[in-house]
């Protein structure tokens, strides 16, 4: 276990030294928001988890970041989920939060309305809500409210739509008949509508003759 910050960043910037030469300038490239970057991927950063607490971390760096979002995840408290929303500011830390969320799935019924309450209206509040839904809720029971969620996002920020192109991407893959029919008559934007198609055409868990249906959905 670490005792210190500054022990924890010793070992991380001697971890990024493993890495691959490039790793911290082409990670820097897909996180433009993120504050500093060592250069340590996710799965090495996954198996310091046992060794990191709380209370040693800052914001200061993306992989802190990132250690305390696993942390809060894990922690299976909605209330410690919630008060850590508004401290996102980079894609990555927020979709590792929702990757570690599995308490959710555990509860649907009462955890649904909470996640719907966590998009405020700001970019990654609004991703958060969004990517919890594609992680825990694409089943056949919410699979109406998840599509409507995802129709119902109203703000214009870039990762946001992407978080809502995603979703309803994912629910193509699960449930290709009933997107398809939400798709055909959906009042998503132009863009996000696109994205959709664009990316369950990508997927190669969608088929063939599916993907040439979608594409005749193009806005």
């Amino acid at each position: 276990m670490f005792q210190t910050h500054e022990e924890l960043i010793v070992h991380l910037k001697e971890l990024a030294k493993t890495v691959r030469v490039g790793y911290a300038d082409f990670s820097r490239k897909l996180n433009p928001t993120a504050s500093e970057i060592l250069g340590v991927p996710v799965p090495l950063l996954r198996k310091l988890i046992k060794e990191v607490s709380l209370n040693i971390l800052t914001d200061n760096t993306l992989e802190e970041q990132i250690l305390t979002a696993i942390l809060v995840g894990r922690s299976g408290d909605a209330r410690i989920v919630e008060e850590f929303v508004p401290k996102i500011h980079d894609w990555a830390v927020n979709d590792c939060l929702a990757s570690e969320c599995k308490f959710l799935a555990k509860d649907r019924n009462r955890y649904f309305d909470w996640v719907i309450g966590l998009n405020g209206g700001g970019e990654y509040d609004g991703r958060i809500a969004l990517i919890l839904l594609n992680d825990h809720f694409i089943v056949a029971d919410y699979l109406d409210k998840v599509l409507q969620a995802a129709e119902q996002v109203s703000q214009d920020y870039f990762y946001t739509r992407m978080a809502a192109a995603w979703l309803v991407s994912t629910c193509m893959v699960k449930f290709p008949g009933e997107t398809y029919k939400f798709l055909k008559k959906s009042t998503l934007p132009v863009w996000t509508h696109n994205k959709a198609i664009r990316k369950s055409c990508e997927s190669f868990r969608v088929s063939l003759e599916d993907k040439q249906k979608l594409r005749g959905l193009i806005r």
